[in-house]
This record gives structure tokens, C-alpha cells and sequence, in this order.
């Protein structure tokens, strides 16, 4: 499961030992639905990404994401609260990414 693949070679085949499910990596999932050589492909290649759960982010500066360089950390036994956490980012991720405005208006609401 910790293998970004793909039966269409689409894959970048990292390994990624905190990647949740199988098949492609969030960033190998992302470049799939962009146009090969777009200036949003070559943007979202660009972006780092967790050398730990394979997500990515535009302003990632480090090899892991929060959470994963957080999640030595002691928990409660069946607390998936990180797993909750990292579907809610990936799930913002997809949505700032397909729809910027959704973004401004939340911003816009707690103001």
C-alpha cells in the first residue's frame, strides 16, 4: 500500500510509509487529471511533497508535511483523529485547487 502505482504507469513509484491507501500517490492522483505539459501540471510537479504520506503542497519546505513529522507523537489507542486530519487537508487541497474562490469565501465568513 505504500507504493505510489498504477496499472497505466502513471505512477511516480515512490514509497511513502504513512500513505493511507492504495495505488497512486495525492500527487501522482493530481497530475492524472491535468494536461501533460500544462502550466498547471508543470505547477503541481513542482510542488514539494511528504517524502513520508505523499501529499503535496505549494509552499512545502520541508521533506514532511506537519503531520507526519509530528505523528511520533503519543496518541490515545483508537484515536484516529491524524487520520481524519490528513483527509480533511487532502479533501482542501483538491478543493482550493479546483475551485480558489470556495477559499475566499470561507476566508471572507470569519472575517
Amino acid at each position: 500500500m505504500d507504493i505510489c502505482e498504477s496499472d497505466l504507469g502513471d505512477c511516480c513509484g515512490m514509497s511513502f510509509p504513512k500513505k493511507s491507501s492504495q495505488g497512486l500517490c495525492v500527487k501522482c492522483s493530481k497530475l492524472v487529471t491535468l494536461e501533460d505539459g500544462s502550466l498547471q501540471y508543470e505547477q503541481w510537479k513542482a510542488y514539494g511533497q511528504c517524502e513520508s504520506c505523499g501529499i503535496a503542497y505549494k509552499n512545502l519546505s520541508t521533506s514532511k508535511c506537519g503531520r507526519c513529522a509530528t505523528s511520533g507523537m503519543p496518541s490515545m489507542p483508537g484515536d484516529n483523529t491524524a487520520e481524519i486530519n490528513h483527509s480533511a487537508i487532502e479533501a482542501s487541497c483538491e478543493t482550493r485547487q479546483n475551485n480558489p474562490s470556495t477559499v475566499l469565501l470561507f476566508i471572507w465568513q470569519l472575517e
